[in-house]
C-alpha cells in the first residue's frame, strides 16, 4: 500500500490523500511510458519489480483466540457489543466487469460464522464474483486479506475465507467472534433487534423492528444483464437504521442470529432468513472437505418462481381438489400466512430444465412431496441430478423428469481482454432474460465491457451481446475464441459477428492494437480459489 496526496484540477488547494494498492497479479506493475520519435509509440519499462507486489507470505502464527457469541461474559459486555464483534467490514476490488457488474469496487458489512477456520459470509452484492482482491478491517484495526470460495448461483450471498492465524490479529490482542443460528424462524409480526455497522464501522442499532410479512422476491429484469436474486424468501421490516447502513442482522434477546440485512430489494427493508446460509455454507464446507457426496455445484430447476393465489388459479388451471387439499395442508404445516401455488415465471435457457418446463406451469409437487415455498422447492432439488416434477399445464396435470441444471460454487472461471473488450462466457442470470445463439457452446462468448478509447470503442462494438464469429470463422466457445485471437497479427482489419439478445446479427470491423491492447486470458485454477493472468502471445 501507498499512502498518496493529490488535489483536483478544479480545486488544486484542497489536498485530499488516499491509499494505492499495488497488486501484481492482475495489472502490470508501475511503468514509465517514452515517446519513440522512429515508431511514434510509448515504450515502457517497470519501476517497481514484479516481484515486491505479491502478497507477504510466511505472516503466520499458530496461536489465535476464538470466541463465539454464547460464551459467559462479564455483564458489561452487552449482546449488543458481542454481536457487533462478529462483524468486519468488507472491501472488494475487481479488474475487470464481469457478471453484469455496474463498479469496480465495492463495501459492506461482512459476519463471521466461523471463527475457527476465518469463514465470513456477505452480501453478494459486496462481493459479486471470485475475480479480484478481498480486504477485511477487523475490529476497526487489522486489515487482513481474504479468498472468495463460494458465490451462490441464485441467493444473495457469497463466502469468504480468511488465515484466524494472521500475524495481525493476533499481536493486536483481538478476539475473533462467530455468529450463533437462532433455532427458530421469524413469522410475521415477530419482534427482532437489528444491530450493524455504518460505513465509518460504527454499531448501530434499532429496537423492536417488527417483521410485517413473508414474501419472496419478485422476478425482475435488469438491464444490463446482471446478478438478481432468485426464488429468495425474505422477510419485510418495517424499520432498520439509517440510510448510512452497510447491513447487519437480526437477533433475538440472546443475540442469535435470525435474519442478515442486505439492501438489495429496491423498495422498502427486507432481510434474508439466517439458516439458509448457515445450512448452505455449512454443506458446502463438508462438500469441500471430500467428506461429503454432494458435487461442487449447486443443482437447481433453474426456475424463477411466483406465487398465485388458489382463489385465481384453482377455476383457470382446474387443478383437482385432492392436490389442492394436499398444497393447503403443507402451507399450514408450514405456517405460511396465504394459500398460493407456485408458478414458473422464467426459464433458464441452454439448460436441462428448459427441455421439459414452460412459463406459466404450476408446480404441484416435487418427488411426490407437496411444495408451498421456494424453500420446499430448493429443499427437494438440492444435491439431486434429477427430479421428477408434478405440474398443471394448460389444464392438465403432467409428470415429467426433470434432469437439473448444474452450477458452479465459483461462479464464472474466465475472462478475456481483447481489443478493449471484456468476455466471457453468460452467466446464469443472463440465461434467465434471453437465448443462446445457433451452436453456441459452454456458455458462447459474451461481450459484458468496452474500454474507452480501446479498437473496440472506435468501431462502436456493442456491449451484452454474443460474438459468433471471428473473420468468418464461427466461434461456439472461449477456447475457439482464444485459437482464432491469437493468430491475429497487429494492425490488422478482423471482423466481428455479434447476435444481440433480440436475435438481430450485425457485422463490424476492428484494427487490433496490441502494443497498448494487448490480450489477456483471466482463468480460475480448478479446484482453488487463484486466478492467473496469461498475456497471449501476440503483442508487439
Amino acid at each position: 500500500k501507498l499512502l498518496v496526496k493529490y488535489s483536483l484540477m478544479s480545486s488544486p488547494t484542497r489536498i485530499l490523500v488516499g491509499t494505492v494498492l499495488f497488486e501484481g497479479k492482475f495489472f502490470v506493475p508501475m511503468r514509465r511510458a517514452f515517446r519513440n520519435d522512429e515508431d511514434g509509440l510509448f515504450h515502457f519499462e517497470d519501476i517497481v519489480p514484479k516481484d515486491n507486489l505479491e502478497p507477504e507470505a510466511g505472516n503466520q502464527t499458530t496461536a489465535t483466540r476464538t470466541t463465539a457469541t454464547d460464551d459467559s461474559e462479564s455483564e458489561h459486555f452487552e449482546m449488543e457489543e458481542k454481536v457487533a464483534a462478529a462483524m468486519v467490514m468488507v472491501k472488494f476490488i475487481a479488474p475487470h466487469l464481469m457478471d453484469g457488474m455496474h463498479a469496480h469496487s465495492f463495501t459492506g458489512t461482512g459476519f463471521i460464522i466461523d471463527a475457527a477456520k476465518g469463514i465470513v459470509v456477505c452480501s453478494r452484492n459486496v462481493v459479486p464474483c471470485s475475480l479480484g482482491n478481498v480486504l477485511l478491517s477487523v475490529a476497526s484495526e487489522v486489515q487482513v486479506r481474504a479468498e472468495v470460495i463460494y458465490i451462490h448461483p441464485m441467493l444473495t450471498f457469497s463466502v469468504l475465507k480468511f488465515d484466524p492465524r494472521n500475524h495481525d490479529l493476533v499481536s493486536a490482542g483481538i478476539e475473533l467472534r462467530e455468529l450463533r443460528l437462532c433455532p427458530t424462524n421469524l413469522k410475521t409480526l415477530d419482534k427482532t433487534t437489528f444491530i450493524g455497522l455504518t460505513g465509518k464501522e460504527t454499531r448501530i442499532r434499532v429496537n423492536e423492528s417488527t417483521v410485517t410479512y413473508v414474501t419472496n422476491i419478485p422476478a425482475t429484469e435488469h438491464w444490463p444483464p446482471g446478478y438478481y436474486p432468485k426464488n429468495q424468501q425474505i422477510y419485510k421490516v418495517d424499520k432498520v437504521s439509517s440510510s448510512s447502513s452497510k447491513g447487519g442482522v437480526f437477533v433475538d434477546k440472546d443475540g442469535a442470529v435470525q435474519a442478515f440485512f442486505w439492501e438489495y430489494v429496491p423498495k422498502g427493508y427486507a432481510a434474508f432468513p439466517a439458516y439458509q446460509v448457515f445450512d448452505d455454507v455449512s454443506l458446502t464446507l463438508e462438500a469441500m472437505k471430500g467428506t461429503s457426496p454432494v458435487e461442487l455445484n449447486y443443482k437447481t430447476l433453474g426456475l424463477s418462481i411466483t406465487s398465485k393465489p388458489i382463489s385465481k388459479v384453482k377455476d383457470v388451471y382446474k387443478i383437482s381438489a385432492e392436490r389442492l387439499d394436499m398444497l393447503k395442508k403443507r402451507i399450514k404445516e408450514k405456517k405460511l400466512d396465504r394459500k398460493h401455488v407456485l408458478s414458473v415465471s422464467r426459464v433458464m435457457t441452454s439448460y436441462p430444465p428448459a427441455d421439459v418446463l414452460e412459463i406459466g406451469d404450476i408446480i404441484l409437487n416435487i418427488n411426490g412431496f407437496p411444495v408451498a415455498d421456494v424453500e420446499d422447492v430448493e429443499d427437494q432439488v438440492k444435491g439431486k441430478s434429477k427430479v421428477t416434477v408434478t405440474i398443471q399445464r394448460n389444464q392438465e396435470e403432467k409428470t415429467v423428469d426433470v434432469i437439473t441444471a448444474s452450477l458452479p460454487i465459483a461462479g464464472t472461471s474466465q475472462v478475456v481482454a481483447f481489443a478493449g473488450l471484456s468476455i466471457q462466457p453468460i452467466f446464469p442470470h443472463v440465461a434467465f432474460s434471453s437465448f443462446m445463439p445457433e451452436g453456441a457452446e459452454n456458455g458462447g462468448v459474451f461481450i459484458v465491457r468496452r474500454m474507452s478509447g480501446s479498437p473496440a470503442d472506435q468501431s462502436r462494438i456493442p456491449t451484452n451481446v454474443w460474438i459468433t464469429h471471428v473473420n468468418d470463422n464461427p466461434v461456439k466457445n472461449i477456447d475457439d475464441f482464444l485459437e482464432i485471437v491469437t493468430n491475429l497479427e497487429n494492425n490488422s482489419d478482423t471482423r466481428i459477428k455479434i447476435v444481440t439478445r433480440q436475435g438481430v446479427s450485425r457485422a463490424y470491423t476492428l484494427k487490433t492494437d496490441f502494443h497498448y491492447f494487448g490480450t489477456q486470458l483471466l482463468e480460475r485454477k480448478v479446484g482453488t480459489t487463484d486466478w492467473t493472468n496469461q498475456s497471449i502471445n501476440n503483442e508487439v
